[in-house]
């Protein structure tokens, strides 16, 4: 038994074969199209009766006018509102669908936009300058700081699991957080040397579709590479390691608080004298993050010494230029 159910679009002839004498029930697509006098045929099989091309409704799809007639470089939802992207333009967003479009990028730079990932308090948003995050529905972003330096600093994707959201750049590198991009920090053991497209998380497993071919890990490999997993827990003080290490100009160094205290980080060269004060005041419970420039200083180990809340910890840092 067959059942064919031609229609047209646009210039293309669709019929939808159902036969019911081929192992079961299968679904073909077939195509005839018309050009320059020569009539082809094509045909296809459909993988299931919920296969993403669904012929009755091709021709309802319908283009959207973008902002400026710009070309996008993401596209994402938060909640009810749609975002879009357009490099060198802004960021802009729609709560009817997309009929129109309102700029919602305040504090972002003219650059290029990768991808975005929204969260129930937060939307994400990966640029050739960043990453960027909004608390307040898209109005106005901010910068998070990765702790490395452009190229390495361009976010090309994000993929979400639970509470936790992976980030990858340009030149390779995997950033993790836990805490709704408060803080990032680096999970690149044993990662190939090669540029990230795309990374996507399905069930146990990490994928990264990157220059040199497709790569998988498990998620929990991931998360065995957090400091807190392997020694101090986020119930107490901690001080990780600055990243990049050894650093050539810049690094960063991120810390722990679980209650509010005094916070001191400094910063002393091998003979003990003090080099510069990081941060010097109270601060909230959180995770922190501060920049060390070192553009200024002698190739060398340098030693940050952080206190708080009456204890102390000691990284070594090696600057090399």
């Amino acid at each position: 038994m067959k059942v064919v159910s031609p229609f047209s679009c646009k210039g293309l002839t669709f019929s939808r074969r159902v036969d019911h004498d081929i192992g079961g029930c299968d679904e073909f697509l077939e195509v005839v199209v018309t050009s320059r006098g020569m009539l082809k045929r094509y045909t296809a099989m459909l993988l299931s009766l919920s296969c993403i091309l669904r012929c009755h409704l091709m021709a309802q799809w319908a283009p959207i006018d973008l902002p400026y007639g710009g070309s996008m470089g993401f596209i994402g939802t938060s909640g009810s509102t749609l975002f879009t992207g357009i490099s060198y333009l802004g960021v802009f967003r729609s709560i009817d669908g997309g009929a129109s479009w309102n700029l919602a990028g305040a504090g972002l730079p003219r650059t290029e936009f990768y991808c975005f990932q929204a969260s129930e308090n937060s939307a994400l948003l990966g640029t050739f300058n960043g990453l960027y995050r909004s608390t307040d529905g898209g109005t106005s972003w901010s910068s998070m700081n990765l702790g490395v330096d452009l190229p390495e600093s361009n976010v090309t994707s994000f993929a979400a699991t639970g509470t936790c959201v992976l980030a990858s750049t340009y030149s390779g590198c995997l950033f993790l957080s836990t805490n709704g991009g408060d803080l990032w920090l680096p999970v690149n053991r044993g990662f190939p040397n090669t540029q990230i497209a795309f990374i996507a998380v399905n069930g146990s497993y990490v994928f990264a579709n990157t220059l040199t071919g497709l790569y998988r890990n498990l998620f929990s490999d991931l998360m065995s590479q957090l400091p807190w997993q392997e020694g101090p827990s986020p119930g107490q003080f901690t001080l990780l390691q600055n990243y990049p290490n050894p650093f050539n100009n810049s690094t960063t160094i991120r810390y722990y608080l679980p209650y509010a205290t005094t916070v001191s980080l400094r910063l002393f060269n091998p003979m003990g004298q003090l080099v510069t004060t990081l941060v010097d005041e109270t601060q909230e419970a959180g995770y922190y993050s501060t920049h060390v420039d070192g553009a200024h200083l002698a190739s060398g180990v340098y030693f940050c010494q952080f206190k708080a809340g009456g204890e102390a910890r000691v990284k070594r840092l090696v600057l090399v230029k």
